[in-house]
């Protein structure tokens, strides 16, 4: 005869072993599924169910809530309902979590200057560089002030330059130095880190004698600066052109990425102008240096390849042999290109270049006929082989200036007759 199935079942155990289950999965049926189960009165009153109740209501779910929540339970996952203000809160943490790198980098791109630099300003001692929005990255402070008219948008092409040199990717800054007593003092290139941390100086000049007797003897001024980038870092040459602060002498020097001299070009007269073109096609830039030559008299090009200055070197060919520049080898330099002098610059101690500037296949010189600001200027337009293709006024102005000399009766000829008078007096000396 089958025991006496008990009217009541007092605590979780009782009910949990009636129903087969764990003491958590019965409570969690009543929690969860409606499990008809009592209490008695009081904080911690005790839980007892009826067995009948129990019996129905394990009818009543048809076995398949009871049967998922065994499975979970099985599968050790405790399944509790979760009031809603907890799922709101849980979302909304879970929210803050996933935009707070979002939120970071937008307060970064907003507020915190960042970026590669791509520009300066100099205020007083200070150089500052900006990014492409104009946003201050980093300065440095010099000890004196510098020339901040040395550095409006026009000149900065000349003195500055930006671009990765020892391959990392990262653009360095090459910035050469106008102090506001640069005449003695003389300047320095300085190349800059993407960080603005110093990675070397290159201080230019040095004490040469020319052969009419005079020594001279730095400071020397930055005057122009070229960057000629290789095909490896190896390759690549920092052409820095830097005059005496009083006398004739011009130091070209060629350093590496690192600032060390590789060779010297040292020229009587001044190569204010610098530029770049691979005139021959052979794969290789050219360096172009336009001023005077004191030994001539005259303005000047000068055509040299970068990879094959080395030591200090000097030309040797000129009129004047006083201004000679003594214990140097001559140079070899692949072309010289001797500007004649106009009518307008009768009585001129010389002509110079004014203006140097390299497109594909022209090489465009404007050459002033004159030591003077307002002497009229002439330009010169070669192609890549040094041929004159054609000579024009740089303004009305300069015809204004030669109808003056015509009326005065200085020239005897027209002012066509004078460009093409000058075009064919244009030398250009080669490589021998």
């Amino acid at each position: 005869m089958a025991a006496e199935q008990p009217k009541e079942l007092s605590g979780w155990k009782a009910i949990a072993s009636h129903l087969g289950v764990s003491v958590r999965t019965a409570q969690d049926y009543e929690r969860i599924l409606g499990l008809p189960v009592h209490r008695q009165p009081g904080e911690k009153g005790r839980v007892f169910a009826d067995p009948d109740e129990l019996d129905g209501w394990r009818k009543q779910t048809g076995g398949n809530g009871v049967s998922a929540l065994n499975e979970d339970a099985a599968a050790g996952v405790a399944q509790r309902p979760v009031p809603v203000r907890k799922i709101w809160r849980r979302a909304f943490i879970l929210a803050v979590v996933a935009a707070a790198p979002l939120l970071a980098l937008g307060a970064y791109l907003l507020v915190i200057p960042h970026g590669p630099p791509s520009d300066f300003r100099v205020e007083g001692k200070n150089l500052i560089v900006v990014n492409d929005r104009g946003k201050e990255l980093w300065r440095h402070t010099f000890e004196v002030a510098l020339r901040e008219d040395q550095y409006l948008p026009a000149n900065k092409v000349r003195l500055s330059w930006f671009g990765p040199l020892d391959g990392d990717g990262q653009p360095d800054l090459l910035f050469a130095t106008k102090p506001v007593n640069e005449d003695g003092m003389g300047g320095r290139l300085i190349c800059l880190a993407a960080d603005g941390k110093i990675q070397w100086q290159f201080t230019p000049g040095r004490p040469v004698t020319d052969a009419g007797g005079e020594r001279m003897v730095p400071p020397y001024m930055m005057a122009a600066l070229q960057v000629i980038v290789g095909k490896t870092p190896a390759d690549t040459r920092i052409v820095v052109s830097s005059i005496h602060y009083r006398d004739q002498p011009d130091q070209v020097a060629f350093l590496n990425v690192h600032g060390r001299v590789i060779g010297e070009y040292w020229h009587p007269g001044h190569l204010t102008c610098l530029g770049a073109a691979d005139l021959d096609n052979d794969g290789q830039m050219d360096m172009l240096l336009a001023g005077v030559n004191n030994g001539n008299h005259q303005a000047t090009l000068v055509v040299l390849d970068p990879l094959k200055v080395v030591g200090a070197l000097t030309p040797k060919e000129m009129k004047d042999h006083r201004f000679e520049l003594l214990g140097m080898p001559s140079a070899r330099e692949k072309a010289v290109v001797f500007f004649p002098r106009s009518s307008f610059s009768a009585g001129q101690p010389y002509t110079r270049t004014r203006r140097l500037s390299v497109t594909k296949e022209r090489v465009i010189v404007l050459v002033a006929e004159g030591v003077r600001f307002e002497d009229p200027t002439l330009i010169y337009e070669l192609d890549y082989r040094l041929n004159v293709i054609n000579v024009t006024p740089a303004g009305a102005e300069v015809n204004y200036a030669y109808r003056a000399l015509e009326a005065r009766g200085a020239v005897d000829h027209s002012f066509s007759e004078e460009c093409a008078r000058l075009k064919a007096g244009v030398i250009v000396r080669r490589e021998r």
